[in-house]
Formats: C-alpha cells, sequence, structure tokens
C-alpha cells in the first residue's frame, strides 16, 4: 500500500496467496489418495476410494474453508495506514 495499491488489491492478494497453497495442498491430498486407494480401501465404509463426488465435495469445503480463512488477515492488512506504520519504526 505504500506504494500505491488500493485496499481491493491488498485483499486480493492475500487471497490468492492463501488459496493458492490450499489448491496446492488439495492437489498433493488427491494424488495421495489415488496413490494410496489400495490401503484406503480396507478402511472406508460405504464409500469408494475413487469416488468423485465425495473427493470433489471435500475439496471444495478446503478451498472454502482456506478462502474464508484467509479472507480476515486480508481485511486487516488492508486496513492498516502505510504511513502511520511507517512512523511506528
Amino acid at each position: 500500500m505504500a506504494l500505491g495499491a488500493l485496499r481491493s488489491e491488498v485483499v486480493r492478494q492475500f487471497l490468492t496467496q492463501g488459496v493458492r497453497i490450499s489448491m496446492l495442498g488439495c492437489l498433493v491430498g488427491l494424488a495421495l489418495a489415488a496413490a494410496f486407494t489400495r490401503l484406503l480401501s480396507s478402511m472406508l465404509y460405504g464409500v469408494s476410494t475413487t469416488d468423485v463426488l465425495t473427493l470433489g465435495g471435500v475439496t471444495a469445503i478446503v478451498l472454502a474453508v482456506s478462502a474464508m480463512a484467509s479472507l480476515l488477515p486480508a481485511i486487516r492488512a488492508s486496513r492498516f495506514e502505510p504511513v502511520q506504520t511507517l512512523r511506528e519504526e
């Protein structure tokens, strides 16, 4: 913001970073789930290891929660006044 970024740009940047990390985690998790289908099949009841609806639903929930978790710090970061912050240090 000290360089002239708008508050909306700061919020967007924080949200993008948070969701990007979560997407990477989801991709790794899906790859590991696919790799360990034989081991996981004995632990699941009523759901197959390749159930697209379940995997997609869990991925969507994780991404939604990570977006909400990134939103509060993003709003806080956008409310800081750069001049005041620079004077304090």
